[in-house]
């Protein structure tokens, strides 16, 4: 019996809303819950303790970039996995 691949709560981090639709378009056509963001103060202002199975983060964002957001989400103790993408 084959067992069913568990469903992955992913968040995006992307301020440029045509790569958000692509990348969610994509990401929940596999079947996965995706939840984007347009910036790393939204993402850690509004996902509060929400844990995500991965993040995917861009380095270039308004604002906090994205390694600026990893760091804040290292002194939160936050052990989602982050894949960076530019």
């Amino acid at each position: 019996m084959e067992e069913t691949p568990k469903a992955l709560r992913v968040a995006v981090v992307e301020d440029d809303p045509r790569i958000q639709q692509l990348i969610s378009a994509e990401i929940t056509d596999e079947g996965h819950a995706c939840i984007c963001f347009g910036s790393a103060e939204d993402f850690l202002n509004e996902a509060g303790s929400d844990r995500f199975d991965l993040l995917l983060l861009d380095l270039m964002l308004p604002g906090m970039d994205g390694l600026a957001c990893l760091k804040q989400l290292q002194l939160q103790a936050a052990s989602q996995p982050a894949l960076m993408i530019t």
